[in-house]
């Protein structure tokens, strides 16, 4: 078989392979869009975590639907909920540096 025939044949097998494995089971999502785990305490609610947490404070219904929460108002303490880390603020840390023989604590 030529490289060409091949390539083809080896993504054609790898197309039926994903799809008979169905919708769902290949949870490339999960992969691609990596959550941070928060986990509630007293006197959380969603708008506020949304303030805190999120670049776009606006953006805090997308947590709600994601966590099916119900009341935005009220949230359970001890409850984790998952926030996608591209809605998430982010700030900068220095780097730290190691000398090859150096050890970080």
């Amino acid at each position: 078989m030529k490289p060409l025939q091949t390539r083809r044949t080896m993504l054609a097998l790898g197309c039926a392979a994903v799809s008979a494995m169905g919708p769902g089971t290949g949870s490339v999502r999960a992969a691609e869009d990596p959550a941070y785990l928060y986990t509630a305490t007293r006197g959380d609610t969603l708008i506020g975590l949304g303030k805190r947490l999120l670049v776009d404070p606006a953006r805090w219904p997308e947590p709600a639907r994601a966590n099916a929460l119900i009341d935005p108002q009220r949230i359970a303490s001890g409850v984790d909920w998952h926030i996608r880390l591209r809605l998430m603020r982010s700030t900068s840390a220095p780097a730290a540096w190691r000398s090859s023989g150096s050890r970080l604590p």
